[in-house]
């Protein structure tokens, strides 16, 4: 039986940062909880912003919304929805967010073995960059967004929720949500990328 939440959670931050392990937790600790839908998530989420609808439109049954991604995107455009962070807090500005990360140098490394390496080969190839300028452009990414979103959440600190996977304990994730009950025995470690 799923419970009925006072607010809406959203991830924000980036693939292989934690966030099949972050959507089994409130999924686990009994809230309705969407993750990547091999990214149909992102390209709704998009879809509506695009045709000024409520960003949830379709999809806000959920209470927990994570992975808003599809990097094989319509004309080999990549989707990220997690970039719509600002429209969705207006939207819904009692919800909170998530801004997972993790050491830049490890996220690399697993977003270039993700999917057997098919990831990398597709931003090649959509990008027109070799390997070494694909990393770069992850890079650049990264820092900007993970800035952009604290920056915006400055003056909002019980609305966001940074959270380093490899270095927090997941006490910080229950005492950031407190109304939730979340049940930290169901913390753990889902999706690991495969070392090849």
């Amino acid at each position: 039986m799923m419970m009925n939440p006072p607010y809406k959670v959203f991830q924000v931050g980036f693939n292989k940062c934690g966030t099949r392990s972050l959507c089994q937790l409130f999924k686990q600790s009994g809230y309705d909880s969407v993750h990547y839908q091999k990214g149909r998530l992102a390209k709704k989420i998009l879809q509506n912003f695009l045709r000024s609808r409520d960003i949830l439109s379709g999809i806000n049954k959920h209470t927990f919304y994570s992975d808003l991604e599809c990097a094989y995107g319509s004309r080999g455009v990549p989707i990220y929805a997690y970039l719509l962070y600002k429209e969705i807090y207006y939207q819904y500005p009692n919800s909170k967010f998530i801004l997972n990360v993790r050491p830049i140098d490890d996220w690399i490394r697993s977003r270039l073995r993700h999917s057997n390496r098919k990831y990398v080969r597709f931003c090649k190839k959509r990008l027109k960059l070799n390997k070494g300028e694909v990393v770069e452009e992850w890079k650049n990414h990264f820092h900007k967004h993970i800035e952009d979103v604290i920056g915006f959440f400055i003056d909002k600190p019980d609305r966001l929720l940074v959270y380093d996977i490899s270095t927090d304990n997941p006490d910080k994730i229950i005492n950031f949500f407190p109304e939730l009950n979340l049940d930290i025995s169901k913390w753990g470690h889902y999706g690991k990328t495969k070392k090849r």
